[in-house]
């Protein structure tokens, strides 16, 4: 009996969790077409990444975008949320490098950094801020993140860098993390 009330637990909080992350706008796959050209479009909402370990998640989230009128590419958004009571305000992405067993990618930032922010949050007292930067990689790389079982990547700012775990499809905690969601968004094209 325990072990059944345990897993039904497990499940219900599984859900919670991608029902959460789903209102807060995290992996959230959209579908479009372009008005400028009629190229359809799939991208997928920045997720979190793994630190050191899958129960460790970084500051940076991780998103894509793929645009029909150049399939042999997709774009990866990197977001970096934070307050400016918490941790950095803001960061300037400069790069990412991937490194898929061994063999070692670098690419740089496509034009700037944008930063933005809310509003004054009266109830937590916080101005809440974003900065987001996209990094355009070949589709069959990011295939091949999704398919090895070791892939890890540095995302550069300009003064520091942050190493991140790709491997991991959801966290210690039962979260789907940004492998998963990038995941389903291919099987969308």
């Amino acid at each position: 009996m325990k072990y059944l009330l345990c897993l039904f637990t497990a499940i219900i909080l599984s859900g919670c969790a991608s029902t959460m992350d789903s209102i807060a706008g995290i992996g959230v796959i959209n579908e479009s077409t372009s008005t400028f050209d009629g190229s359809r479009i799939i991208s997928v909402s920045p997720s979190w990444v793994a630190g050191a370990t899958d129960t460790d998640l970084t500051a940076t989230k991780i998103g894509a975008r793929w645009n029909s009128s150049t399939p042999e590419y997709v774009a990866l958004l990197l977001s970096y949320s934070s307050s400016v009571n918490y941790g950095d305000s803001y960061v300037s992405f400069s790069g990412l490098k991937i490194n898929i067993g061994g063999s070692i990618k670098s690419f740089t930032v496509t034009g700037s950094t944008s930063h933005s922010s809310s509003n004054y949050n009266s109830v937590s007292n916080d101005i809440y801020t974003q900065s987001e930067a996209v990094v355009v990689i070949p589709m069959a790389l990011l295939r091949d993140m999704l398919t090895a079982e070791d892939v890890r990547l540095r995302i550069e700012y300009l003064n520091e860098y942050e190493d991140v775990r790709f491997n991991f499809e959801e966290s210690g905690y039962g979260q789907r993390l940004a492998k998963s969601y990038i995941a389903e968004m291919l099987s969308k094209i």
